[in-house]
């Protein structure tokens, strides 16, 4: 290989590696600084939501569409009212994986089925902050979901929210 070929090829793989050191760092800077200067009321405004019915009681959910919501999820809130939660819908069932990145509050995953049907509860999982994102733990149904909905902590329990209810939305 001559000396061109080799400087090129250092170079792509120099700019590829301070561009994927530097990805993670923007993009947690954008949602501190999206915190930082919005209220809550802004934030959610950012959502569009609707009242689903888990168990026998009503929920406001917000609902998340694109890649980066489903991403972010709650974690763009300091916390939760126990009337509120947040709905990720899938295109189709699959084992779709959780975690806790950036959460400040403990939630309550619960995993649906395309029928709508409770397949696996998650109650009181915890969050991590400052643990790095390799170590968070990982949440996910035994059976394929397509839909799941996160609470606040306790919502599954106080309201005996179990594998095999109906969910309506």
């Amino acid at each position: 290989m001559n000396k061109i070929s080799l400087i090129v090829i250092l170079t792509i793989l120099i700019t590829s590696a301070i561009y994927l050191y530097f990805i993670p760092l923007t993009v947690r800077e954008e949602v501190t600084t999206w915190k930082e200067v919005e209220t809550r009321e802004v934030v959610q405004s950012r959502f569009e939501n609707k009242q689903v019915i888990i168990g026998s009681k009503e929920y406001k959910i917000y609902l998340t569409k694109t890649g980066s919501e489903k991403n972010m999820g709650l974690a763009v809130f300091d916390d939760l009212p126990a009337n509120e939660g947040m709905l990720f819908s899938f295109d189709r069932e699959d084992n779709h994986v959780f975690w806790m990145k950036g959460m400040k509050f403990n939630i309550d995953i619960i995993f649906l089925d395309k029928d709508k049907k409770v397949l696996n509860v998650f109650e009181n999982v915890k969050a991590e902050p400052g643990v790095q994102d390799i170590d968070l733990k990982t949440y996910s149904s035994k059976l394929k979901s397509q839909y799941v909905i996160e609470l606040k902590e306790g919502e599954t329990r106080k309201n005996g929210i179990k594998p095999g209810d109906a969910v309506i939305f």
